[in-house]
Protein backbone atom coordinates (compact mmCIF):
# COMPACT_ATOMS: atom_id res chain seq x y z
CA UNK A 1 0.00 0.00 0.00
CA UNK A 2 2.57 2.44 1.23
CA UNK A 3 4.65 1.99 -2.57
CA UNK A 4 1.50 2.90 -4.41
CA UNK A 5 0.86 5.57 -2.29
CA UNK A 6 4.20 6.92 -2.75
CA UNK A 7 4.32 6.38 -6.24
CA UNK A 8 1.00 8.06 -6.51
CA UNK A 9 1.95 10.87 -4.40
CA UNK A 10 4.98 11.52 -6.60
CA UNK A 11 3.20 11.71 -10.13
CA UNK A 12 0.23 14.07 -8.78
CA UNK A 13 3.48 16.33 -7.67
CA UNK A 14 5.40 15.81 -10.78
CA UNK A 15 2.32 16.84 -12.93
CA UNK A 16 1.71 20.14 -10.44
CA UNK A 17 -1.51 18.68 -9.18
CA UNK A 18 -3.20 19.17 -5.71
CA UNK A 19 -1.63 16.36 -3.09
CA UNK A 20 -4.34 15.40 -0.48
CA UNK A 21 -4.29 12.13 1.67
CA UNK A 22 -7.86 11.19 1.46
CA UNK A 23 -7.77 11.37 -2.09
CA UNK A 24 -4.46 8.94 -2.33
CA UNK A 25 -6.26 6.49 -0.25
CA UNK A 26 -9.33 6.81 -2.45
CA UNK A 27 -7.13 6.37 -5.48
CA UNK A 28 -5.51 3.55 -3.97
CA UNK A 29 -9.19 1.78 -2.58
CA UNK A 30 -10.03 2.08 -6.49
CA UNK A 31 -6.81 0.38 -7.88
CA UNK A 32 -6.95 -2.36 -5.37
CA UNK A 33 -10.14 -3.76 -6.49
CA UNK A 34 -9.42 -2.82 -10.55
CA UNK A 35 -6.96 -5.48 -9.96
CA UNK A 36 -9.02 -7.72 -7.65
CA UNK A 37 -11.85 -7.74 -10.45
CA UNK A 38 -10.10 -7.16 -13.20
CA UNK A 39 -9.73 -11.20 -14.64
CA UNK A 40 -13.21 -11.43 -14.04
CA UNK A 41 -14.43 -8.54 -15.84
CA UNK A 42 -11.48 -7.92 -18.34
CA UNK A 43 -11.08 -4.30 -17.67
CA UNK A 44 -7.43 -3.51 -18.49
CA UNK A 45 -4.18 -4.96 -20.19
CA UNK A 46 -2.22 -2.41 -18.26
CA UNK A 47 -1.57 -4.05 -14.57
CA UNK A 48 1.71 -2.55 -13.84
CA UNK A 49 1.85 -0.08 -10.67
CA UNK A 50 3.22 2.31 -12.45
CA UNK A 51 1.63 1.98 -15.53
CA UNK A 52 -1.86 1.99 -13.70
CA UNK A 53 -0.59 5.49 -12.71
CA UNK A 54 0.74 7.37 -15.23
CA UNK A 55 -2.01 6.13 -17.95
CA UNK A 56 -4.70 5.53 -16.35
CA UNK A 57 -5.14 7.47 -13.18
CA UNK A 58 -2.55 10.57 -13.82
CA UNK A 59 -3.55 10.84 -17.47
CA UNK A 60 -7.77 11.18 -16.74
CA UNK A 61 -6.97 13.70 -14.05
CA UNK A 62 -4.45 15.49 -15.29
CA UNK A 63 -6.53 15.80 -18.97
CA UNK A 64 -9.93 16.96 -17.69
CA UNK A 65 -8.06 19.76 -15.26
CA UNK A 66 -5.35 20.87 -18.01
CA UNK A 67 -8.78 20.69 -20.37
CA UNK A 68 -10.83 23.23 -17.64
CA UNK A 69 -7.73 25.80 -17.56
CA UNK A 70 -7.83 25.68 -21.46
CA UNK A 71 -10.80 26.63 -21.93
CA UNK A 72 -11.36 28.73 -18.87
CA UNK A 73 -14.56 26.24 -17.67
CA UNK A 74 -15.75 24.43 -14.76
CA UNK A 75 -16.91 20.95 -15.20
CA UNK A 76 -18.33 21.25 -11.68
CA UNK A 77 -21.12 24.12 -12.92
CA UNK A 78 -21.03 25.40 -16.89
CA UNK A 79 -22.96 21.76 -18.00
CA UNK A 80 -25.85 20.25 -17.03
CA UNK A 81 -24.62 16.93 -17.68
CA UNK A 82 -21.19 15.10 -18.09
CA UNK A 83 -21.49 11.67 -19.99
CA UNK A 84 -18.32 9.26 -19.68
CA UNK A 85 -19.61 7.16 -22.50
CA UNK A 86 -17.72 3.84 -23.21
CA UNK A 87 -16.49 4.08 -19.51
CA UNK A 88 -14.87 0.39 -19.18
CA UNK A 89 -13.39 0.66 -15.71
CA UNK A 90 -14.29 4.20 -14.92
CA UNK A 91 -11.60 6.31 -16.92
CA UNK A 92 -11.10 9.18 -17.62
CA UNK A 93 -14.22 10.69 -15.12
CA UNK A 94 -14.07 8.62 -11.73
CA UNK A 95 -10.91 9.17 -11.52
CA UNK A 96 -11.16 12.92 -12.10
CA UNK A 97 -14.48 13.18 -9.89
CA UNK A 98 -12.36 11.74 -6.96
CA UNK A 99 -9.90 14.13 -7.67
CA UNK A 100 -12.44 16.83 -7.49
CA UNK A 101 -14.39 15.62 -4.81
CA UNK A 102 -11.90 16.75 -2.56
CA UNK A 103 -12.07 20.47 -3.12
CA UNK A 104 -15.34 19.91 -1.50
CA UNK A 105 -17.16 22.36 -3.92
CA UNK A 106 -21.25 21.67 -4.39
CA UNK A 107 -21.39 20.36 -8.10
CA UNK A 108 -24.84 21.33 -9.98
CA UNK A 109 -24.02 19.28 -12.66
CA UNK A 110 -24.96 15.91 -12.90
CA UNK A 111 -22.63 13.03 -13.96
CA UNK A 112 -23.23 9.70 -15.66
CA UNK A 113 -21.17 6.86 -16.65
CA UNK A 114 -22.19 4.94 -19.53
CA UNK A 115 -21.03 1.71 -21.03
CA UNK A 116 -23.01 -0.37 -23.26
CA UNK A 117 -21.39 -3.71 -20.96
CA UNK A 118 -23.23 -4.96 -17.98
CA UNK A 119 -20.46 -6.15 -16.80
CA UNK A 120 -18.51 -3.23 -16.65
CA UNK A 121 -21.75 -1.43 -15.33
CA UNK A 122 -21.38 -3.73 -12.50
CA UNK A 123 -17.98 -3.22 -11.95
CA UNK A 124 -18.51 0.70 -11.49
CA UNK A 125 -21.36 -0.38 -9.23
CA UNK A 126 -19.28 -2.35 -6.96
CA UNK A 127 -16.29 -0.71 -7.08
CA UNK A 128 -18.07 2.68 -6.00
CA UNK A 129 -19.13 0.78 -2.63
CA UNK A 130 -15.53 -0.10 -2.04
CA UNK A 131 -14.37 3.52 -2.17
CA UNK A 132 -14.75 5.73 0.81
CA UNK A 133 -16.08 8.41 -0.24
CA UNK A 134 -19.32 10.51 -0.72
CA UNK A 135 -19.49 12.06 -3.58
CA UNK A 136 -20.81 16.00 -3.73
CA UNK A 137 -22.32 15.36 -6.72
CA UNK A 138 -24.41 13.47 -8.44
CA UNK A 139 -23.63 10.46 -9.94
CA UNK A 140 -25.36 7.84 -12.21
CA UNK A 141 -24.52 4.79 -14.24
CA UNK A 142 -26.05 3.42 -17.05
CA UNK A 143 -26.26 0.66 -19.42
CA UNK A 144 -26.44 1.77 -22.96
CA UNK A 145 -24.29 2.70 -26.47
CA UNK A 146 -24.63 6.28 -26.72
CA UNK A 147 -26.42 6.56 -29.82
CA UNK A 148 -29.26 4.20 -28.03
CA UNK A 149 -29.04 6.82 -24.71
CA UNK A 150 -32.27 8.49 -24.45
CA UNK A 151 -32.38 11.61 -21.88
CA UNK A 152 -35.19 13.32 -20.36
CA UNK A 153 -34.10 17.09 -20.57
CA UNK A 154 -32.56 18.91 -23.88
CA UNK A 155 -29.48 19.97 -21.61
CA UNK A 156 -26.17 21.38 -21.78
CA UNK A 157 -23.74 18.20 -22.53
CA UNK A 158 -20.41 17.31 -22.50
CA UNK A 159 -19.42 13.81 -23.58
CA UNK A 160 -15.86 12.57 -22.46
CA UNK A 161 -13.89 9.27 -23.53
CA UNK A 162 -11.06 8.14 -24.34
CA UNK A 163 -9.30 6.34 -27.32
CA UNK A 164 -11.60 3.06 -27.65
CA UNK A 165 -12.08 2.84 -31.20
CA UNK A 166 -12.13 5.00 -34.91
CA UNK A 167 -12.96 8.53 -33.90
CA UNK A 168 -15.32 8.54 -37.48
CA UNK A 169 -17.11 5.88 -36.21
CA UNK A 170 -17.72 7.82 -32.98
CA UNK A 171 -18.59 10.89 -34.56
CA UNK A 172 -21.32 9.12 -36.55
CA UNK A 173 -22.51 7.65 -32.95
CA UNK A 174 -22.43 11.26 -31.27
CA UNK A 175 -25.28 12.36 -34.87
CA UNK A 176 -27.42 9.74 -33.69
CA UNK A 177 -27.04 11.01 -29.77
CA UNK A 178 -27.68 14.57 -30.70
CA UNK A 179 -30.99 13.73 -33.21
CA UNK A 180 -32.30 11.28 -30.72
CA UNK A 181 -32.58 13.56 -27.78
CA UNK A 182 -33.20 17.01 -30.18
CA UNK A 183 -30.15 18.57 -28.28
CA UNK A 184 -29.06 22.31 -29.05
CA UNK A 185 -25.66 22.53 -27.90
CA UNK A 186 -23.04 19.61 -27.02
CA UNK A 187 -19.72 19.36 -26.28
CA UNK A 188 -17.14 16.21 -27.04
CA UNK A 189 -13.54 15.93 -25.37
CA UNK A 190 -11.66 12.67 -26.03
CA UNK A 191 -7.93 12.06 -24.66
CA UNK A 192 -5.47 10.74 -27.45
CA UNK A 193 -2.44 9.49 -27.93
CA UNK A 194 0.06 11.20 -29.93
CA UNK A 195 -0.12 9.85 -33.25
CA UNK A 196 -4.01 10.98 -33.39
CA UNK A 197 -5.13 12.79 -36.83
CA UNK A 198 -7.77 14.70 -36.28
CA UNK A 199 -10.85 14.10 -38.60
CA UNK A 200 -10.75 15.85 -42.04
CA UNK A 201 -13.03 19.22 -42.00
CA UNK A 202 -14.53 17.61 -45.40
CA UNK A 203 -15.77 14.30 -43.13
CA UNK A 204 -16.92 16.86 -40.54
CA UNK A 205 -19.38 18.50 -42.79
CA UNK A 206 -20.77 15.74 -44.16
CA UNK A 207 -21.83 13.83 -40.76
CA UNK A 208 -22.51 17.58 -39.13
CA UNK A 209 -24.87 19.11 -41.94
CA UNK A 210 -23.66 22.56 -41.98
CA UNK A 211 -26.77 24.15 -43.33
CA UNK A 212 -27.91 23.01 -39.75
CA UNK A 213 -25.20 23.23 -36.87
CA UNK A 214 -22.20 24.74 -36.43
CA UNK A 215 -19.40 22.57 -35.59
CA UNK A 216 -16.13 23.33 -34.38
CA UNK A 217 -12.38 21.23 -33.10
CA UNK A 218 -9.09 21.77 -32.40
CA UNK A 219 -6.40 19.02 -31.27
CA UNK A 220 -4.93 19.92 -27.60
CA UNK A 221 -1.84 19.21 -26.71
CA UNK A 222 -0.37 18.30 -23.83
CA UNK A 223 3.01 16.92 -21.79
CA UNK A 224 2.65 14.86 -18.48
CA UNK A 225 5.46 13.90 -16.58
CA UNK A 226 8.03 16.58 -16.52
CA UNK A 227 7.30 16.62 -20.45
CA UNK A 228 8.45 13.37 -21.35
CA UNK A 229 4.87 11.88 -22.06
CA UNK A 230 3.40 13.36 -25.43
CA UNK A 231 -0.80 13.54 -25.52
CA UNK A 232 -3.53 15.39 -26.80
CA UNK A 233 -7.57 16.17 -26.72
CA UNK A 234 -9.52 15.96 -29.72
CA UNK A 235 -12.28 18.61 -28.80
CA UNK A 236 -15.41 18.81 -30.68
CA UNK A 237 -18.36 21.46 -30.58
CA UNK A 238 -21.17 20.99 -32.19
CA UNK A 239 -24.45 23.62 -32.04
CA UNK A 240 -27.71 23.99 -33.92
CA UNK A 241 -28.06 27.29 -36.00
CA UNK A 242 -31.07 27.99 -34.97
CA UNK A 243 -30.04 27.54 -31.25
CA UNK A 244 -27.01 30.57 -32.14
CA UNK A 245 -29.41 32.93 -33.88
CA UNK A 246 -31.56 32.96 -30.73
Amino acid sequence: MNNFNNEFKSALRLNNLEINCDLIKNINEYQNFLMSENKKYNLTSIVSQTDLINKHFIDSIFALNYFENKKRINLLKDYDLIIDYGSGAGFPLLPWLIYSNHKKEISKTEYLINDSNNKKINFIKNLLTHISIKFESKLVLSKSRIEELKLNNNEKILLVGRAIEDIKNILKNIKKFVLLNNLDFIDFVYLVGPSFECPSELFLKKIFNIQHFSIFNELIKYKLNDNKVDRGIFYFKVEKLTQIRR
